[in-house]
């Protein structure tokens, strides 16, 4: 990740606008986070990283499509208006049907979304990334998928707004994902994986 100045911005502006995100985005062709008047330049993952996403997405799709929500992989933008970002998940399915924003057509009703950890940005995933989706009262699930082992961390929000945590790091094990009333095997999340 690496931050950028977006053409309207200068010296004496620290932050950008919406409208400059836009702008950046549609003329570079580049995806880029924006992180409260920051534009931060997103390079795409490894090919390890794109097949778990895919994987994955694949092994919800139907159970989302029973509830009538969207199984969207990483092009979709998502806004999160409470922090002033836009963030690119790596999978994300809607709560039902996709609500949109303008003027960056970006998702604003994510239910569960996926984040395949890497090492430039695990920490985010983590830490500042999560806080930042806690601020969706859709949001219901998260998972963190390591890329380099088998290891799905999953979190799920309960009544009281707390989470619990929960960890698999066995190829026999499943997770229940509680947004989607479906469960799927570790095993399959990594198939074709090779560590």
């Amino acid at each position: 990740m690496s931050t950028i100045t977006p053409p309207a911005a200068s010296k004496d502006s620290v932050k950008a606008t919406l409208e400059d995100y836009v702008q950046v985005e549609q003329s570079t062709g580049e995806r880029h986070e924006f992180q409260d008047g920051k534009l931060v330049k997103w390079v795409g993952g490894s090919g390890k990283h794109a097949l778990i996403a895919s994987n994955f997405a694949i092994l919800v799709m139907k159970a989302a499509r029973l509830r009538g929500c969207q199984t969207l992989l990483s092009d979709m933008r998502v806004q999160i208006a409470e922090t002033n970002s836009i963030v690119y998940p790596d999978v994300v399915v809607t709560d039902g049907k996709p609500k949109f924003t303008t003027p960056t057509d970006t998702l604003t009703n994510p239910l569960l979304i996926v984040e395949v950890l890497s090492p430039s940005t695990e920490a985010y995933d983590r830490g500042d990334r999560f806080e930042q989706y806690c601020q969706f009262p859709s949001f219901k699930e998260y998972l963190q998928v390591s890329q380099d082992k088998v290891s799905v961390t999953q979190f799920v929000r309960q009544a009281d707004d707390n989470w619990l945590r929960m960890s698999f790091s066995a190829t026999t094990d499943q997770v229940k994902l509680r947004s989607l009333d479906t469960t799927i095997d570790v095993a399959e999340i990594y198939t074709q994986v090779e560590f």
